[in-house]
């Protein structure tokens, strides 16, 4: 008797509480029988701004349809990423992925090889405290005039990248930046930020170091040439439509913009060039 009693009284102390918190346990059943409940949308303007094409299953392809969207008055002669796939070749890619830019871009797959553009991680065979006081050397390099005797070692990572460098500035004259938005079967979207960014920052530090070691042997005009380069370089991939791409495009215009700093600082820039 004692037990019951004092077992109703605790309920008794606490009906308040468990007022308040039984309507949340309610909520809370239901949203998990929600959650189980299949989920069917009407298409059309109410519900979606793109409501084809349609996908076997029935849903809207969206990464299909985002291709036709930025693939509009793209060619394969105007469209830079042509050329410059060609030198981050597949071994930056998932090969599924890299088959299906070879097939909808129209990619020659037998490019030759010393036209690979190389990370200085991939060029240079060290321990990693050998590596580090390398990539210390890049970042001077690509911040300030330089002789070759000074960092020789970028100096060969200038040389094995000099076909590949030739093609992105031949790529950076093109007006468009394309890459199919591909789907597959368990990923609704293929996002390639870091297969597609990560390329353009070697270009960019690349271009950057041999624009310093123009500058330190007077040639400002290569230096010059090179600096537009970056600039348009960072211009095309920003015209990828991923937030992220477009931070990698801001990153690529700053190392161009300090560039032009170094340049318009140096005592060899005529009037007319600043201009």
């Amino acid at each position: 008797m004692e037990s019951g009693a004092k077992k109703r009284s605790w309920l008794k102390r606490y009906w308040v509480l468990w007022f308040i918190l039984a309507p949340f346990g309610v909520l809370f059943i239901v949203w998990l029988v929600a959650l189980c409940l299949p989920v069917s949308l009407q298409l059309g303007p109410e519900t979606t701004v793109i409501s084809e094409p349609l996908r076997p299953d029935g849903k809207i392809d969206y990464a299909a349809a985002l291709t036709a969207t930025y693939s509009e008055g793209v060619t394969f002669e105007n469209n830079a990423a042509v050329p410059l796939l060609q030198i981050f070749r597949a071994r930056r890619f998932e090969p599924v992925v890299w088959r299906e830019y070879v097939r909808q871009l129209g990619l020659n797959d037998d490019f030759p090889k010393e036209y690979l553009l190389l990370d200085l991680k991939e060029r240079f065979q060290g321990t990693k405290a050998e590596l580090r006081d390398i990539e210390d050397q890049q970042e001077l390099a690509s911040n300030g005039p330089w002789k070759r005797e000074d960092f020789p070692e970028i100096a060969k990572w200038l040389d094995v990248n000099a076909k590949a460098l030739a093609v992105a500035r031949m790529a950076a004259k093109r007006e468009t930046f394309f890459l199919p938005i591909l789907s597959f079967t368990n990923r609704e979207f293929y996002w390639d930020e870091a297969e597609i960014g990560q390329p353009f920052r070697i270009l960019a530090r690349l271009l950057a170091a041999e624009s310093h070691l123009e500058l330190a042997n007077g040639r400002i005009e290569q230096a010059l040439a090179n600096a537009e380069v970056i600039h348009k370089l960072a211009r095309l991939l920003s015209q990828h439509p991923r937030m992220m791409t477009a931070h990698i495009s801001s990153a690529i215009q700053a190392t161009a913009t300090r560039l032009d700093g170094c340049l318009a600082r140096s005592r060899l820039l005529t009037v007319e060039q600043a201009i």
